[in-house]
């Protein structure tokens, strides 16, 4: 009993430690964004700007229409999913539009994903869950692109971590697969790891 809370404290300590550095590094890092971090940074930027101003059809219209289907079609944006860029809203609320209020996101949907890869593990492990867990939250965050990632304004922990909530959704649903409640929360997981990455 004791060893298993060890195994939970010892991945709960690790998510913090790694979190937490990664967002004092959103925050206070200096370097210049480029290309494909301005080009996510200004699209959650106008989505945030339409809906400062009030201009709520805007807001919605600038989510799917002008630069996916109307000419001239933007070719560097109507590939990105929406998911990302919407989450830079409450951000750019609360911190004002800037760098780190583009870059923590990131951190906070790498949390989420760590959340999920933990849950999962110790769902589909009966024999040592806490174990499964621990070893899911290290070995997420040994990697060295999650961790270069995560602190930056980019859609890959995002895509990350809606992918991750998808696949728990279907465990969920594959519980009791006569819940009609449990399939549409699966299905609507699914669309939304959809919406955060192209492909």
């Amino acid at each position: 009993m004791g060893s298993a809370r060890g195994w939970t404290l010892a991945g709960g300590l690790l998510a913090f430690a790694a979190c937490g550095f990664l967002a004092w590094t959103a925050c206070t890092s200096r370097w210049v964004m480029d290309a494909d971090e301005a080009v996510h940074a200004v699209e959650g930027l106008r989505r945030y700007d339409a809906l400062r101003h009030g201009e709520l059809a805007s807001f919605l219209e600038r989510c799917y229409l002008p630069d996916r289907w109307q000419p001239p079609v933007q070719d560097h944006v109507r590939w990105y999913g929406i998911v990302h860029s919407l989450s830079l809203v409450p951000s750019f609320a609360l911190l004002g539009p800037g760098e780190a209020a583009a870059r923590l996101p990131g951190v906070l949907w790498l949390a989420l994903a760590i959340a999920l890869f933990a849950w999962l593990a110790h769902a589909l492990a009966p024999q040592g869950p806490r174990l499964a867990a621990f070893a899911a939250v290290f070995l997420l965050l040994s990697s060295p692109n999650v961790l270069s990632f995560a602190p930056q304004c980019l859609i890959e922990t995002c895509s990350l971590a809606t992918c991750a909530l998808a696949f728990a959704a279907h465990v969920r649903f594959l519980e009791r697969p006569l819940v009609s409640s449990r399939a549409l929360v699966a299905g609507a997981a699914l669309g939304i790891a959809l919406l955060a990455k192209y492909d």
